[in-house]
């Protein structure tokens, strides 16, 4: 027996809150500013800010599609 549909947690039409992303990011920054730039703590901050902005980026061009490292944008 093959499935054919598979559960997801998140409707396909889900968006995040921009106003939610740039509150963390401004948080992130105030923590990042706090721990040791060259310590775990930091670094782990680091890679939820760079989570985030990615968020942003992609929420910003709807026309684009994210395949693993590449963003695909269709032509004009």
């Amino acid at each position: 027996m093959t499935a054919t549909h598979l559960p997801t947690f998140a409707p396909p039409d889900a968006r995040p809150a921009t106003g939610d992303c740039a509150w963390a990011l401004a948080e992130l920054d105030d923590l990042i500013g706090r721990a040791d730039a060259s310590g775990v703590a930091g670094m782990i901050l680091r890679q939820a800010q760079r989570e985030l902005r990615s968020v942003l980026v992609e929420a910003a061009a709807p026309a684009a599609r994210v395949v693993g490292p590449l963003r695909i944008r269709r032509a004009a």
